[in-house]
Order: C-alpha cells, then sequence, then structure tokens
C-alpha cells in the first residue's frame, strides 16, 4: 500500500516546456560574455564586444552618428580655432599689438608684436612695418560671442530638439539639423561686424543642439540595450 508524503518517492518528469520556465532566467542589462575572458581586463574590450555583437549595418549607422558628432564638435569650436585671425577683421576682443596678415604665420614677428604692450611702440618706426594695434580676437567680447551666446541657448534648444527626437522622423531632423549647423558655421566666415557673429553664434547653438538627441534615439534601434552606456561613449 502506497503511503502519501513518502519523500522517497520520485517526482514525475518535467515536460520541456515547465522545465524551461523554472530555469534561471538571466539578469536582465548583464552583457554577453563569450569574447575569451582574458580579453576582459583588455582596453578597448569594450569596442570589441560591440562589433562581435553587432549587425554590420549597425555598425554603419553607428558610424555615421559617430561622424555627425565630430562634425557637431568641430563646428563649434571653430571660431577657438580661428579667433586670432577673425577678431582683427571682424572687429572683436580686446585690443594689442598684432603681426600684420602678412606675417600672422610667422611665429618669430607674431611673437615680437604680441610682446609689445603699448600702442606707441607698436606704431613707432620700425615697428610699424611688421606690426599693427587692433582687435586680436581675446577678451570679454570674445568670451562672450564664445561661452553665453552658444551655451545659453543650447540646452534650451535641446528640450525642443529632443521632444522631436520622441515623437518626429529623427533621420530626417537629424540631416535638416546638421545641414542648418553646417551652414551657419560656413556663414559666420562671412561675418562682417560682432553682431553678425553673435546671431549665426546663436544661430549656430540652435542646430548644434539636435545632433545627440537625434542620434542616440536612432542608435537605440540598432545596438542592444545592454550597450547603451558603450555606444553613447
Amino acid at each position: 500500500m502506497k503511503r502519501t508524503g513518502d519523500k522517497s518517492e520520485k517526482e514525475p518528469l518535467l515536460s520541456s516546456s515547465e522545465k524551461q520556465a523554472t530555469e534561471p532566467v538571466s539578469k536582465e542589462g548583464t552583457a554577453p560574455t563569450s569574447l575569451p575572458k582574458w580579453l576582459h581586463n583588455v582596453p578597448g574590450y569594450g569596442l570589441l564586444l560591440l562589433v562581435k555583437k553587432t549587425k554590420p549595418y549597425s555598425l554603419y549607422v553607428l558610424f555615421m552618428m559617430l561622424m555627425a558628432y565630430l562634425f557637431n564638435q568641430l563646428d563649434r569650436y571653430t571660431l577657438s580655432i580661428v579667433t586670432t585671425l577673425s577678431g582683427p577683421d571682424v572687429g572683436y576682443g580686446d585690443y594689442g599689438c598684432i603681426a600684420l596678415p602678412q606675417f600672422a604665420r610667422m611665429l618669430n614677428v607674431s611673437n615680437y608684436c604680441k610682446n609689445i604692450t603699448s600702442e606707441e611702440s607698436c606704431l613707432e618706426e620700425g615697428n610699424n612695418v611688421t606690426c599693427r594695434w587692433a582687435h586680436t580676437g581675446a577678451g570679454l567680447t570674445y568670451q562672450i560671442v564664445a561661452g553665453p551666446v552658444f551655451n545659453n541657448l543650447y540646452p534650451l534648444a535641446g528640450l525642443f530638439t529632443g521632444y522631436l527626437a520622441d515623437y518626429g522622423r529623427r533621420t530626417l531632423w537629424l540631416s535638416l539639423s546638421l545641414a542648418f549647423w553646417s551652414v551657419m558655421t560656413g556663414v559666420t566666415g562671412f561675418a562682417h561686424t560682432f553682431w553678425h557673429l553673435v546671431v549665426l553664434r546663436a544661430l549656430l547653438a540652435i542646430g548644434a543642439a539636435g545632433c545627440t538627441p537625434f542620434a542616440i534615439s536612432i542608435l537605440s534601434d540598432y545596438i542592444p540595450s545592454v550597450m547603451t552606456a558603450l555606444q553613447c561613449s
């Protein structure tokens, strides 16, 4: 006679579907670790993992977003690269003694003129052959146009572009954003006054604000969610 509650009695085998349901589920957000363990401590391991676990077209999308981001960063810092040349022409920055345009690329002449601190010495006979007293492209006015004019509008415009990234056509808006800030960067080279430069820098900030929201939103459709931080880096 069979006794109830006999622990020695074996349970019936589980069906394949039941067995699958009882198996422990891997923790969500854990990155795949199929690469050799010795690679885990090697610099660039995250990039290797991304390449291995991502489809070729997704890597192509990642590359295009990377290029858009690089152009975005380059265009916003273009002014700081050329400010010593554009300052005297546009008319912004503190006054100082600088080399004449034909001598601007000669380092020894440029440094010699910069060391002159007074207008009289800069324009005296002998120095006026290579130097001139003009805007240097540095100082308070440069800091205003390079800093607050851009940095105050950039996050405000980012709120609007972030909304478009959630509810609009992201690829279209990213293309328009890239084209707009690129045009503004090019037109900045034709600025003749300080206020022209202020307006163009403000428009550049509005266009550049669309890069990050649109790019990250697009990448989220192609890169595994467990690699979100890696794709953003």
